[in-house]
This record gives structure tokens, sequence and C-alpha cells, in this order.
């Protein structure tokens, strides 16, 4: 996909007491990178972020 898309990554960020969103970033392939207070739809929440890499 990354190739297809010419993209070395693709970050996903969720709120991270949001569980579902977690598991299918994890069974897709990405890894956690963050999880902490950080920008969300330009607020200071509660995230976790996920990168997935070529």
């Amino acid at each position: 996909m990354l190739d297809k898309m010419k993209l070395s990554y693709i970050y996903g960020i969720c709120l991270s007491d949001n569980i579902a969103s977690k598991k299918v970033m994890e069974k897709c392939g990405f890894i956690k990178e963050f999880e902490g207070i950080g920008n969300y739809q330009g607020e200071q929440k509660s995230i976790a972020k996920y990168i997935i890499r070529k």
C-alpha cells in the first residue's frame, strides 16, 4: 500500500481511551509510537499515535 501511494510512512492517531481504534491500527500493522497528551482536532487530549513504515 505504501509503495503504491509513494509514501514512506502513515500516522494513525486516536484518543487513548478508544480501545477499538487502537486494536484496529495494531491489526493493520501500525506500531505505537507515542501515548500521552497531544494535539487532537485542535485541543490537547490524551492520544495514542501509531505509525506504519515501508
